[in-house]
């Protein structure tokens, strides 16, 4: 990206007798301002989930909230919530908890994830759950470790993320 000056050169009599420019590189200008933005973005999204479920009446209204908001603010068609297995250390049983663009697109995928429990670090869910720390796979139809590999690509998923919420280390439940 370049910024381009032009002025007039006017000789004695004020009449134009040429021009001058400036150009000037902007890019890293433009760059720093998109990295900007996404920042303060992202800082509006974490300062909206926080109050919102600082607001909630019950856990599941602020995991609610807290998916439905970050889903919408990066047009995220789906998302759901996965609450630590109290049977099985480190698995991942699912909800009721959904962020849903269009209900009847996602049906199969929901109701084959609402009865599949995830054993410890299977899925992107249960890789989370492991480690503590989000994750991000590009392509799901390449991940071995997805359980659900089919009514993902029946139903055009392509990419996937996932973030813990903690609660001191512990994590409290898996969006």
């Amino acid at each position: 990206d370049v910024a381009l000056t032009i002025s007039a050169i006017n000789d004695a009599s004020g009449q134009v007798s040429g021009f001058s420019t400036i150009s000037r590189d902007i890019s890293e200008r433009k760059r720093n301002d998109r990295v900007l933005r996404q920042k303060t973005a992202l800082i509006q999204l974490f300062q909206e989930v926080a109050v919102a479920a600082n607001q909630a009446t019950s856990l599941d209204q602020a995991l609610q909230t807290a998916v439905d908001t970050i889903c919408t603010h990066i047009g995220w068609p789906v998302g759901h919530v996965y609450l630590p297995d109290p049977e099985m250390p480190g698995a991942l049983i699912p909800t009721c908890i959904w962020h849903l663009e269009d209900a009847q697109r996602f049906a199969t995928f929901r109701k084959i994830t609402e009865v599949v429990r995830l054993a410890p670090g299977i899925g992107l869910p249960g890789q989370v759950m492991a480690s503590r720390k989000p994750a991000w796979i590009s392509d799901m139809i390449l991940d071995v470790s997805t359980p659900r590999t089919r009514v993902i690509q029946d139903i055009g998923v392509r990419a996937g993320f996932a973030l813990p919420v903690l609660l001191g280390d512990q994590v409290a439940a898996v969006l």
